[in-house]
């Protein structure tokens, strides 16, 4: 079991979104979940802490994947984690890996393409407008707290929008 393999199976560019999902479904913070969740996926390295509800992909402790949540590959990849007893340090209530996982973050191109994505293809909202309002929102506020590179703002963009002049972000 490599390092990669756990990325992919959590937050390759295939499965993101449904990651994505489920971290602000189940997130400590009631406020703004979807705010909060991307926050803490921009700005933490990864980490495999598994406890008894879930894995705790990030060094914030405040997001959980539950195992019920998860695909039987995600759970495959942890059972393989687990076969090699001498890479884990246990506690009373959780168990971390101590592989190079640690210094892994997840791509911020995919991640917000992700999370778009999610919005624009939502049924919940009728006028394609609104779902772009709701995207610009969500992606202020992530700029107003992290830096992003210009290059992610045009890639997402066109990842988005293809040749289409408007976009979601101003470059």
């Amino acid at each position: 079991m490599t390092t990669p393999d756990v990325l992919s199976a959590f937050f390759s560019r295939d499965v993101l979104a449904s990651t994505l999902c489920v971290l602000c479904h189940h997130t400590k913070h009631p406020t703004d979940p979807i705010t909060h969740t991307l926050l803490t996926m921009l700005t933490c390295t990864t980490n495999v802490q598994l406890t008894a509800v879930g894995l705790q992909p990030f060094r914030s402790k405040d997001l959980t994947l539950p195992y019920h949540s998860m695909t039987c590959k995600q759970r495959e990849v942890l059972l393989e984690l687990l076969q090699d007893k001498t890479k884990w340090n246990v506690y009373e209530d959780a168990m971390t890996y101590k592989g190079t996982l640690g210094m892994a973050k997840v791509d911020p191109l995919d991640l917000l393409e992700s999370l778009c994505n999610t919005v624009l293809t939502s049924p919940t909202y009728v006028d394609k407008r609104m779902r772009v309002v709701i995207c610009n929102i969500l992606l202020q506020r992530v700029q107003s707290s992290v830096p992003l590179d210009k290059s992610v703002q045009s890639q997402l963009n066109a990842r988005l929008f293809g040749s289409e002049t408007s976009g979601l972000v101003s470059t």
